[in-house]
C-alpha cells in the first residue's frame, strides 16, 4: 500500500512528507498517525506536480491546521507566535485505528529526506526544486 492516498508526483510527496516529519517533532506524534492525518485531510484533493499551490505555505502551517482545532472565534491558533500559549488549544481527533487512512504501521519511521531536492534557504523544510549536478550550491550543504 502507498503511503499517502493522494496521487502525488516525487516532489509533492516530499512535502507531504515534510509536512509528517513537522508533526512528528513538534507534537510527538507518531509518523503513521501523521500520515493519517494527512491522508484524511486531502484524499480526496487533486494536486499538480510540484510545486502545487499548497506549497506557497510551510509545512508548519499545515501541521498546526491538521493538528489542532481553529479557536473559539473562529480564527487558526497563533502558531506563529513564539510565546504563545497553547495550554488552551484543543488537539484534533486522529483518525480511527481501523480507518483506511492509515497505511503505515503504527511503529513506522519517518523516511530520511530525499537527496537531490534543494530546500531554499537551507535545511528548513519548504519548497522543492531539482539540484542541477553543475550547481555551484549542489553539495552537502544544500542538499537535504
Amino acid at each position: 500500500m502507498r503511503e499517502f492516498l493522494m496521487d502525488l508526483d516525487a516532489g509533492m510527496e516530499e512535502f507531504f512528507r515534510d509536512i509528517a516529519r513537522f508533526m512528528t517533532d513538534e507534537f510527538g506524534i507518531p509518523y503513521a498517525e501523521a500520515v493519517a492525518r494527512l491522508n484524511a485531510a486531502f484524499e480526496r484533493s487533486k494536486f499538480d506536480p510540484y510545486p502545487d499551490i499548497m506549497c506557497h505555505e510551510s509545512p508548519a502551517y499545515w501541521g498546526f491546521g491538521l493538528y489542532y482545532r481553529r479557536l473559539p472565534d473562529g480564527s487558526e491558533v497563533p502558531w506563529w507566535e513564539p510565546d504563545a500559549d497553547r495550554s488552551g488549544w484543543e488537539i484534533k481527533d486522529a483518525p480511527p485505528p481501523d480507518a483506511h487512512h492509515w497505511t503505515l504501521p503504527a511503529d513506522a519511521e519517518a523516511p530520511e529526506p530525499s537527496p537531490g531536492l534543494l530546500r531554499p534557504g537551507g535545511p528548513e523544510p519548504g519548497l522543492y526544486r531539482p539540484v542541477p549536478e553543475e550547481a555551484p550550491y549542489a553539495g552537502d550543504d544544500w542538499n537535504h
